[in-house]
C-alpha cells in the first residue's frame, strides 16, 4: 500500500522504471504544448497590450502585458530552438507553468476591483492541464504560486476582501493540487498504456527484439534510402535438436541467448529483429569498428554464453554491407546476406558430422 501511494506522488501510479521509459515521450509532448501555448499567449498579450496603450490611465496594466508578451514570445523561441536542435529542455513544462501562474497573480491583482481570485483560479486549475507533469512538481509548482498569489494579497490588500481573496486562495489552491495531481496520474497512465501497446505492436514477446512487423517497415524505408547500409542474417544452428531432446523450454533458451548475443553485439549500431521462430536480423545504420572485429566479438559472446538447460550456442550469420539501398541493391543485398547465413551454417552442420563420425 505504501509503495503504491508512493509512485501515485511520484510517478503517477505507476513504478519509476515505467516512468523512465515513458518520459522521452512525455518530454517531446510537453516541449510542442510549450510552444504552442507560448506562440498563443504571446499574440494575446500583444493584443492587450495594443489596446491599452492609447489609455493613459491604464499604464500600470500596459507594463504587465509588455512584460508578458516578451517573456512568452522568449519561451516560444527558447522552446523552438530546443525542438530544432533535438536537445532536451527539462524546465520547460515547468516554465509553462510558472510563466502563466504568476502572470495570472499579479493580474488578479491589478484587475476586478472586487474579485481579484478570479483571474488567477481560472489559471490555476487550466494551465497544469495542458501538460503533463509529475503528480508531487505539478503540486510543488501549484503551491509556489499560491503562496506568490497570497504574499500580493496581504500586502496589497485589507479588511473583507482581504479575508475573501485570501480564504479562496487556500481552499480553490488545495483543491487545485488534488484534481491536477489527479488529472497527471490519469495522463501518465495514458503515457504509458500508448508505449506498452507500441511495444507489443513492434517487439517480439519472447525476447524483447523487434519483430517482423517492425524489420518490414524499416526494409520499406530503406528503400528509398541513399547511403551506407549493412544487413546481417542470423539463424540459431541445433534449435529442432534442443527442442526434440531437451523440450522446448531448452529451445526458448537457445533462442533468449541467441537474441542477447545478437543484441549485445550489434546493438550498438542499429536494430536487431527477430524474423522467424529461430531467425534473426539486423540492420546497421551507425558506423562500426570493422566487419571482421564485428564478428569476432559475436563469435566471442556466443562462446562464452551459457544457459541453465543448454550449455552451448552456434549462430549461422550472414553479414552484407552496400554504399547504397535502392531497391533493387536492397533485394541483392538480403539475397546474398542469406546465402552467406546458409553457406556458414552448412559449414557448420559439416564441421559437427565429422567430429560426430571421430567419436
Amino acid at each position: 500500500m505504501k509503495g503504491k501511494i508512493l509512485n501515485y506522488i511520484l510517478y503517477g501510479g505507476i513504478t519509476g522504471k515505467e516512468y523512465k521509459r515513458i518520459e522521452n515521450d512525455i518530454y517531446k509532448s510537453n516541449i510542442k504544448n510549450v510552444l504552442v501555448f507560448a506562440i498563443l499567449a504571446f499574440i494575446a498579450y500583444a493584443i492587450l497590450f495594443i489596446q491599452v496603450s492609447f489609455s493613459p490611465i491604464m499604464s500600470v496594466m500596459k507594463t504587465i502585458y509588455k512584460i508578458s508578451a516578451i517573456s512568452y514570445l522568449s519561451i516560444a523561441v527558447i522552446s523552438l530552438i530546443f525542438i530544432k536542435l533535438k536537445k532536451h529542455f527539462y524546465p520547460a513544462p515547468y516554465i509553462g507553468i510558472i510563466v502563466p501562474l504568476t502572470l495570472g497573480a499579479i493580474i488578479g491583482i491589478f484587475v476586478n476591483g472586487n474579485a481579484q481570485t478570479t483571474t488567477f483560479m481560472v489559471f490555476l486549475f487550466a494551465v497544469p492541464l495542458l501538460f503533463t507533469v509529475r503528480p508531487i512538481l505539478v503540486a510543488f509548482v501549484i503551491l509556489a504560486s499560491d503562496i506568490t498569489y497570497i504574499y500580493l494579497v496581504v500586502t496589497r490588500q485589507t479588511g473583507v476582501l482581504l479575508a475573501n481573496n485570501l480564504s479562496n486562495a487556500i481552499i480553490y489552491g488545495f483543491v487545485s493540487i488534488i484534481f491536477s495531481s489527479y488529472m497527471m496520474n490519469v495522463k501518465i497512465r495514458a503515457f504509458a498504456n500508448e508505449k506498452n501497446y507500441k511495444f507489443l505492436v513492434e517487439n517480439d514477446q519472447l525476447t524483447g527484439l523487434n519483430n517482423r512487423r517492425s524489420f518490414d517497415i524499416l526494409l520499406e524505408k530503406l528503400k528509398i534510402y541513399r547511403g551506407k547500409c549493412t544487413i546481417v542474417e542470423f539463424d540459431i544452428n541445433g534449435l529442432k535438436a534442443a527442442n526434440d531432446t531437451k523440450g522446448h523450454r531448452a529451445g526458448d533458451e537457445l533462442i533468449i541467448g541467441a537474441a542477447d548475443c545478437i543484441l549485445k553485439t550489434f546493438g550498438k549500431y542499429g536494430k536487431c529483429f527477430r524474423i522467424g521462430g529461430d531467425e534473426f536480423a539486423a540492420v546497421l545504420n551507425k558506423p562500426f569498428p570493422s566487419e571482421k572485429e564485428l564478428c569476432n566479438e559475436f563469435e566471442k559472446s556466443c562462446r562464452e554464453w551459457r544457459g541453465e538447460m543448454i550449455d552451448e550456442l552456434s549462430i549461422a550469420y550472414g553479414i552484407v554491407t552496400l554504399e547504397s539501398c535502392d531497391t533493387e541493391s536492397l533485394k541483392e543485398m538480403l539475397s546474398k546476406a542469406d546465402a552467406l547465413m546458409y553457406k556458414n551454417k552448412s559449414t557448420y552442420y559439416k564441421t559437427i558430422g565429422k567430429e560426430r563420425r571421430k567419436i
